[in-house]
């Protein structure tokens, strides 16, 4: 790999970030609001600017995340069920449940800090926890695939060497 992919695919995009995070300590020194929108004053155009921004990538967001969400449930009631076709009515069900439980999700949740914590908590679990087994678990598979599949070619050119060949007879 060259060195200008080198700086930019990996020093520039850590530069950009670095330079967002001290333009962000040194905006807020002492404290900061676990929403960095709140920490600025409401009267402030631009900040009024990011925050109908914000709501507008939600907005967009929403149904290209509830479209593969959607999908996976039907998924598992194939899978549980054995429901090949989903009817209408079931998933404009699902589509009803979906909207209701992350709307109310996001009346009742007000800081944005706790979802991040429970988030950030949920995946250094899985890191800590889980990942490595499961690692080791692929890695056992793929060796006892390669190995068997290694024997069954070993023992495959055994048997087809030992028969005598038909310009022998």
């Amino acid at each position: 790999m060259a060195l200008s992919h080198y700086v930019t695919d990996t020093i520039s995009p850590f530069l950009c970030a670095a330079c967002h995070a001290l333009a962000g300590y040194f905006a807020f020194p002492t404290s900061v609001s676990s929403n960095v929108l709140n920490s600025f004053p409401a009267d402030d155009i631009a900040i009024q600017v990011a925050r109908a921004a914000i709501g507008g990538v939600c907005m967009g967001s929403y149904p290209l995340n509830h479209h593969p969400a959607r999908k996976a449930w039907e998924d598992l009631l194939d899978a549980w069920l054995d429901v090949r076709v989903v009817p209408a009515w079931l998933s404009s069900l699902l589509t009803v449940l979906f909207v209701a439980s992350t709307v109310s999700t996001a009346v009742l949740v007000t800081d944005l800090g706790s979802v991040l914590h429970m988030i950030g908590g949920t995946a250094a679990a899985f890191m800590v926890f889980l990942l490595p087994g499961l690692l080791l678990m692929n890695a056992a598979i793929i060796k006892h695939t390669t190995t068997a599949a290694g024997d069954a070619a070993a023992h495959a050119a055994s048997v087809t060497s030992s028969q005598p060949s038909a310009a022998a007879a």
